[in-house]
């Protein structure tokens, strides 16, 4: 057994992408397992009020840390009118909202909690970045603007926002491109890919 454990009748879980099995006991406790080699790959404990009324739980990782994403009731998530997760995309991407917890990978210290209105986190299993990019759509007339993509740039190591930008021209995201040395961040939709090749073409 991976866990020898008395569970009760009704448990929150979740299996991610990488075929990790999340268990969440009450009172206290969050399981990360990987249930193919039977081994327990994060035991955290919480405060027990940070699983009280939980909804849901998604859990996601990258090479040094797992975040967590408890959705409670009662807990606002601080959202502005109007703003959603991203869905007009092709690439990977976990829709969170509520509270966002970083954990060591190595420690299962918890390093950072914020709040979170309806985010898109893109997912780089490929690319290891030190942020996190947090995506939405915006619609209405909120900041003078009917309909945008908002940017947010998280700093995987401390939670901070490092960069935002909430006026971009809604596009279907579909691959994003980053240079470790510049720590420069390029996403491409399908307007802006169509705009290259025919610059590329005029190059020619």
């Amino acid at each position: 057994h991976v866990l020898d454990l008395a569970v009760p009748d009704r448990v929150q879980t979740q299996v991610t992408d990488d075929n990790e099995l999340v268990v969440v006991l009450p009172p206290d406790r969050i399981y990360v397992m990987d249930v193919v080699n039977g081994t327990v790959k994060l035991d955290l404990t919480v405060d027990p009020a940070a699983l009280a009324n939980l909804q849901s739980v998604q859990v996601f990782s990258d090479h040094d840390r797992y975040y967590l994403n408890l959705q409670r009731l009662g807990v606002s998530a601080g959202s502005a009118p109007n703003v959603g997760y991203l869905r007009d995309r092709y690439v990977s991407a976990v829709n969170v909202k509520g509270e966002l917890y970083a954990v060591d990978r190595k420690t299962a210290e918890i390093l950072w909690k914020r709040i979170e209105p309806e985010r898109s986190i893109l997912q780089t299993p490929n690319v290891r970045l030190p942020f996190l990019v947090a995506l939405s759509t915006l619609g209405g007339s909120w900041n003078g603007n009917s309909d945008a993509t908002i940017v947010e740039i998280i700093e995987a190591s401390t939670g901070r926002t490092i960069a935002s930008k909430d006026n971009l021209t809604r596009d279907y995201i579909m691959r994003f491109c980053y240079d470790p040395e510049r720590r420069h961040l390029e996403l491409l939709g399908k307007r802006t890919t169509r705009a290259k090749r025919r610059q590329a073409k005029k190059e020619i």
